[in-house]
């Protein structure tokens, strides 16, 4: 399960970064990850929950947002949301397309008390 690591991590970097804005009482960690990402968000939830257990973000609420895959052709500019994993213009039924969302892993924000 490697959501557990990623939950570490991210735990490792929020952290970090709270102690960089001095402090501040952290209410929520909003992550976005792309369909195509190959991590589980249920799984990362309960790795979030054993990583942060004991520890100053215990309690902290986890909020994934799940991300569509996107395309755009290479060959007529067309921007589109890919309905399948065979990635193909909709409008000119190229191949060659350039994926633009649905693999990302990242932290969208963090929400602290004032």
């Amino acid at each position: 399960m490697h959501e557990l690591s990623i939950a570490q991590s991210l735990v490792s970097v929020v952290s970090e970064e709270l102690d960089r804005l001095g402090e501040q009482s952290l209410k929520t960690i909003a992550v976005r990850i792309g369909r195509l990402s190959d991590v589980l968000p249920d799984a990362l939830e309960l790795g979030f929950q054993a990583a942060t257990k004991d520890t100053a973000l215990d309690g902290v609420q986890l909020i994934v947002e799940r991300v569509e895959p996107r395309g755009r052709c290479d060959r007529c500019g067309n921007e589109f949301a890919a309905e399948s994993l065979v990635f193909t213009c909709p409008r000119c039924g190229a191949a060659e397309v350039t994926l633009t969302a649905g693999q990302e892993l990242e932290i969208a924000y963090l929400e602290v008390d004032d």
